[in-house]
């Protein structure tokens, strides 16, 4: 292969994570086609019938050497579909198929409700698009991405699935896709933490029947710890969290909140975190919209919980303890948010030795009577114990010796803790050490009432390894948060192998 387009698919590397995962074992990842088709689109590549590309969505010059079907895709609805599915010849080079020759050996029929991100609608020898998700409960309307045509090049499009049906398009799959084990585990992914989210909140507010929600909540899916207050107004308000960027609105959140049809939606951070153009775009869509904000960290938290426990009040709850995590540690807070939002006991914020003002005043005026200290010493010091203990507050440290012990000690606190109705059910995993989204995980799990572990995303932690197998007959079926770039084929596979065992 040319040396260019060498340099070219290393750099997509990072992005296209099918390039670590050998072909012949288990075939390309939904979270990568989908991944290499928003390349594309974001790139905008024009349409042509006799022009290629490079993965990165540049265009060839003709004059090139190898010739450019060597080197890239065809930038035709075909071409396109190609590249995403990651096809190639005999000696490696990139291989473009026709709407013709994707043929019964490439793809196969599949059904509508089977769609699922990766698939293909193909009208044979016309046209073909990618599927990437349902926009609406009904699943009337698909949002795809496709090399539409000269007029418009690579898009995001929403499609009338009747109408497509009605010209005669048809749903296959790909041969090579890979399912990530569907018999023992629930893969929920997208290609961003953004995705991710909005597939995460299908866990509890699945797309089909009847999905409106009263409210849901929105944060920065940058801010992080800032964000924790979010997990126990969630699962308080009865709805999903979902993630938007300082100052854009991403079109599955958007469509996510047009299938859910809240009434209102909270969100979580001033304007210098979330901006106004962004609120005014959700309103847009129909619900009225509340700001929970302060001005830091510490003031933000206290003030979601504050509308959490008011929501948990009103809703016939008794609510009299809270989670207390060190500022920074975001891993300890993501632990505890499940258990928040499936309790609506809130998650505050305290400094390594010393509680900040606003917590106390939360803890004081919201009648917290017991906090459960979420991390080691190492996160939060006996300094911070002794002021609750003189303020009449009884303490419990939930604190292991890393992140994936902490989130263990928590989930079976989840469990044993009255009334939290939580259970081993469905158990989840995530790597908190890489970004997708995990807080609107954490949050679903806890709205579903099953637990959420952590582990490294090369390695499954053998503390988890331990209790997937002990727990392996009320767990059924393992939920998987994030692609292959979050959690590897390595870790995929330790847990099938456990799931499976006689």
């Amino acid at each position: 292969m040319h040396r260019s387009a060498l340099i070219l698919r290393a750099v997509l590397g990072a992005l296209i994570v099918v390039a670590l995962v050998p072909v012949a074992a288990l075939g390309i990842p939904r979270d990568a086609v989908i991944a290499r088709g928003k390349v594309w689109v974001d790139k905008h590549t024009p349409y042509s019938q006799s022009r290629y590309a490079y993965e990165n969505g540049s265009l060839i010059p003709p004059t090139s050497t190898p010739s450019p079907s060597k080197l890239g895709y065809r930038t035709d609805c075909s071409g396109f579909v190609s590249m995403c599915f990651d096809l190639t010849t005999t000696s490696k080079t990139p291989l473009s198929l026709t709407t013709r020759s994707l043929s019964p050996s490439v793809v196969a029929t599949t059904t509508k409700s089977a769609l699922l991100p990766g698939d293909i609608l193909l009208k044979k020898g016309s046209h073909v698009v990618l599927f990437v998700e349902w926009v609406d409960s009904s699943q009337t309307e698909l949002r795809a991405y496709e090399e539409r045509g000269t007029k418009y090049g690579c898009v995001e499009s929403v499609r009338d699935y009747a109408e497509l049906y009605s010209w005669g398009y048809r749903a296959y799959r790909f041969r090579k896709i890979d399912d990530f084990y569907p018999d023992c585990q629930q893969a929920i992914y997208g290609p961003t933490r953004y995705e991710t989210a909005v597939a995460a909140s299908r866990v509890a507010f699945p797309a089909t029947g009847t999905a409106a929600v009263k409210a849901l909540v929105v944060s920065d899916g940058e801010a992080w710890t800032g964000n924790l207050g979010a997990a126990a107004l969630a699962g308080a308000s009865g709805g999903p969290l979902l993630l938007v960027t300082k100052s854009s609105l991403p079109a599955t959140a958007q469509a996510a909140i047009k299938r859910l049809r809240p009434q209102t939606v909270y969100v979580v951070g001033g304007p210098s975190t979330i901006t106004t153009a962004v609120t005014d775009k959700i309103a847009a869509l129909g619900p009225s919209v509340v700001r929970v904000s302060g001005r830091d960290r510490f003031v933000t938290t206290a003030a979601a919980a504050r509308k959490a426990v008011a929501l948990g009040r009103a809703s016939g709850r008794t609510i009299d303890a809270a989670y207390l995590v060190e500022s920074g540690a975001f891993a300890d807070g993501l632990a505890a948010s499940s258990v928040a939002a499936r309790t609506g006991s809130p998650i505050l914020l305290t400094n390594h030795a010393s509680v900040p003002a606003a917590t106390l005043d939360a803890i004081k005026k919201l009648g917290i009577r017991h906090v459960y200290i979420v991390g080691g010493t190492s996160s939060v010091k006996a300094a911070v114990v002794s002021v609750l203990k003189r303020r009449g507050i009884t303490v419990t440290r939930l604190g292991g010796a890393n992140y994936s012990e902490t989130a263990l000690l928590v989930a079976h606190h989840g469990i044993a803790r009255k009334g939290a109705g939580m259970s081993w059910s469905g158990a989840g995993v995530v790597s908190a050490t890489k970004p997708s989204g995990e807080l609107a995980c954490a949050v679903a799990q806890g709205e579903v009432g099953s637990v959420l572990l952590f582990t490294p995303g090369d390695k499954l932690d053998a503390t988890v390894a331990a209790e997937l197998t002990q727990q392996r007959a009320a767990i059924g079926r393992v939920r998987v948060f994030g692609g292959y770039d979050t959690i590897g084929l390595a870790v995929r596979t330790a847990i099938a192998r456990i799931m499976r065992a006689k």
